[in-house]
């Protein structure tokens, strides 16, 4: 029992490096700043959604099974490093204006990938260790669970964690106030992004040249006698 409890510390400490590692930029600009102008109401929302995407991703991490835990894992990957990579080169978080600037001046990354290999470079170095904790954060809790083996194979276990994963993404969707964490958001912000409307078609709007004689009828001279 000892021995599982301090299984389940480490792999739980793990995984909050992990978690802080990818959400780096979101938590200090999300949380931290809005905590220093006194805006405590932002900050506590900002800290609840965290902690509740937090608590989905470690429930789903330890229950899911293999193939479903190896692409949740490839998943925050994809995420995880554009966040990184972006917070690397700008001090920045990624939001939807952001999101939709990077597609813009996604055509000159060949260009552009000398100048940022290093950031880009510490930014997938920073994924890859997250990632890696992530892993062994699992093996961790499952070795304390290991006598639970029927609960964590059981179809009603997959299924309520992959929902438990997703809904945060859902809610977000439907305006829930609070900090999207960098495992998800990119994935939230494409959709929107697909589901924007497209502008109305406006009617054409009938312009004709001007009668010049028509629509002069007044010259108005104005002197400055202020200077010279």
């Amino acid at each position: 029992m000892k021995k599982s409890s301090i299984y389940a510390g480490i792999g739980f400490g793990l995984f909050c490096l992990g978690y802080m590692l990818i959400n780096e930029q979101i938590l200090v600009q999300a949380i931290l700043y809005r905590a220093a102008a006194s805006d405590y109401h932002s900050a506590l929302i900002a800290f609840t959604a965290m902690a509740l995407q937090a608590t989905a991703l470690l429930i789903g991490l330890i229950v899911l099974p293999n193939r479903l835990f190896w692409l949740i894992v490839i998943l925050i990957g994809i995420s995880a490093v554009t966040n990184l990579i972006f917070s690397q080169i700008l001090n920045d978080i990624v939001d939807l204006p952001k999101f939709d600037w990077l597609l813009t001046e996604s055509r000159h990354a060949k260009n552009a990938a000398g100048q940022f290999l290093m950031p880009a470079a510490i930014g997938l170095a920073k994924t890859l260790l997250a990632l890696g904790l992530f892993v062994t954060c699992r093996e961790l809790f499952r070795l304390c669970l290991r006598g639970q083996s029927r609960l964590l194979d059981s179809q009603h276990a997959n299924v309520s964690a992959i929902l438990l994963i997703v809904f945060p993404s859902f809610a977000f969707g439907l305006s829930v106030p609070g900090a999207i964490a960098a495992e998800r958001n990119i994935y939230n912000f494409a959709y929107e992004k697909l589901t924007i409307p497209s502008l109305p078609q406006r009617r054409a709007v009938a312009i004709s040249a001007p009668n010049i004689n028509k629509s002069i009828e007044k010259i108005i001279w104005i002197i400055d006698e202020s200077v010279g």
